[in-house]
């Protein structure tokens, strides 16, 4: 099956490159999960290359936490393998960090998609959730634009030319409740990249994943937990506000407020952000704090997990 697959993907690929975005040259089989176990509840967390302290160790520090899969953005890097390499029996697994305002067309980001789900998911450290594979995504309202078409269409259009059959499962991200939930048709589930500007995190969750639901219970609710540090908009980060971590306390309320949502997965922000300051890893200030903190939250979900069944075709 894997050699059928990957002849069906080499084709679509070649259908993308030649003739745009067919989406009946496009669609292509998902294959069986490479990896030998899959987290059932998974917690993930935004990885920053460029902030990284070498990538076996973050690996390391990221297993001692209990965090299930880095997602890697691709502001740092877009090629995974040495990431898949370094993360094999580590326990720790690995999927992309989409970022749509860094590719020059909306071409160029449908062939990286493509890709991804046709070479990184088949390796064994590749995220996969309930038998699929999982990509992260941030801000889709930056795509690039097919001419004449909307964000949203866009998205639609290059996810019925990439896996028009939803057989993996596409995260978006987005915050803001006059427009976020419009662009849903394309994915399958929704994450808030940041909670840090929330005084009231969990209340701001809640309200978040009722929206999800009544907008459309197929899709999943992805909650966001955050140590504090800064959050805005612009690319100005001085004129930003700062969430004080309140030594842990401000990181344990996002934890609970996301567990008490009954979310398909938790994703930290950051493991290593420093430049926003949302990291939880290891440094001089406080240690191993937010790792412990990490670990032991992250049991606490895992013993109340209701798992999403999700039938075929990517709809619960």
């Amino acid at each position: 099956m894997l050699v059928n697959h990957i002849v069906r993907s080499i084709a679509r690929s070649l259908a993308i490159a030649l003739t745009g975005l067919a989406p009946t040259l496009a669609a292509f089989a998902a294959l069986p999960a490479a990896a030998s176990s899959e987290p059932l509840a998974p917690v993930l967390a935004w990885h920053y290359p460029q902030f990284s302290q070498g990538v076996q160790t973050d690996l390391e520090y990221a297993a001692a936490a209990g965090i299930d899969a880095l997602v890697v953005s691709e502001t740092g890097a877009r090629d995974l393998g040495g990431y898949l390499r370094a993360a094999r029996d580590t326990g720790v697994h690995i999927t992309a960090g989409i970022e749509p305002q860094t590719y020059p067309s909306p071409d160029a980001l449908a062939q990286r998609l493509g890709d991804a789900l046709t070479w990184d998911a088949a390796d064994p450290s590749f995220l996969w959730y309930q038998g699929r594979p999982v990509l992260i995504f941030w801000h889709p309202q930056d795509v690039p634009r097919y001419p004449g078409m909307s964000a949203q269409e866009t998205w639609l259009t290059i996810r019925n030319a990439v896996d028009p059959e939803h057989t993996s499962i596409w995260i978006a991200e987005g915050g803001d409740p006059r427009s976020t939930l419009t662009y849903l048709p394309a994915f399958d589930g929704l994450h808030l990249y940041s909670i840090a500007w929330a005084a009231d995190p969990a209340g701001q969750l809640a309200n978040w994943a009722k929206r999800v639901r009544d907008y459309d219970p197929s899709k999943l609710w992805v909650a966001t937990v955050m140590p504090g540090g800064y959050w805005g908009s612009g690319s100005d980060p001085s004129q930003w506000k700062y969430r004080d971590r309140r030594d842990g306390d401000y990181y344990r309320t996002t934890w609970y407020g996301a567990i008490a949502t009954n979310p398909a997965m938790v994703i930290i922000t950051s493991f290593n952000e420093t430049g926003e300051r949302t990291e939880i890893h290891p440094n001089g200030e406080w240690g191993t704090l937010y790792l412990d903190v990490t670990r032991e939250m992250g049991d606490l979900w895992r013993s109340a997990y209701a798992e999403p069944v999700l039938a075929a075709g990517g709809e619960q």
